[in-house]
């Protein structure tokens, strides 16, 4: 059945990304993130159900902080789209990234823009009517997301021809 239907994994973008109130001075280490995707199901018999999703802030390949994993349901029907909001905060009160992770990060910031990557754990249904459902979990992988800083301020966003296309994992 799963080769009659046809099943396409949906096509997640980048919106915006931006990140405000940043502060990688050693010993402390603050911001917060705020990501908003569209989502689109390129399927034409399939709906797709979404039940939970758990996003992820990575810098280069180190981990920054990820969120708990939220039960905000929603499902595509057959040739639509959706938004996804994300925001994510992190004041590294359990000293969670290394300290080396943080200064390397200031160093990039110093230079007025630093790469980060989005990442999401999302767990889906693909269905046909009510007969026929197949469940899968997806990594999202949203990379390279260059946020530009405006002067010293702790406070960047992805430039506005820097919308991008996510990669996605079965």
């Amino acid at each position: 059945m799963w080769l009659v239907l046809r099943p396409q994994l949906p096509v997640f973008h980048v919106d915006n990304f931006s990140v405000s109130n940043l502060n990688a001075t050693l010993p402390t280490f603050t911001a917060n993130w705020e990501a908003n995707l569209t989502v689109r199901n390129p399927n034409t018999r399939l709906k797709i159900e979404f039940s939970e999703l758990q996003n992820f802030v990575f810098y280069d390949e180190d981990y920054l902080l990820a969120s708990a994993i939220t039960s905000r349901p929603f499902s595509l029907e057959t040739k639509t789209s959706g938004v996804i909001s994300a925001k994510l905060s992190e004041n590294n009160k359990d000293n969670l990234v290394e300290n080396w992770v943080v200064d390397k990060l200031a160093k990039e910031r110093s230079n007025g823009s630093v790469s980060f990557n989005f990442r999401m754990l999302v767990w889906t249904t693909f269905r046909s009517g009510l007969w026929w459902n197949r469940h899968l979990s997806m990594k999202v992988l949203c990379e390279d997301l260059q946020v530009t800083f405006v002067g010293a301020s702790g406070n960047g966003n992805i430039a506005a021809n820097g919308h991008r296309d996510c990669l996605v994992f079965v």
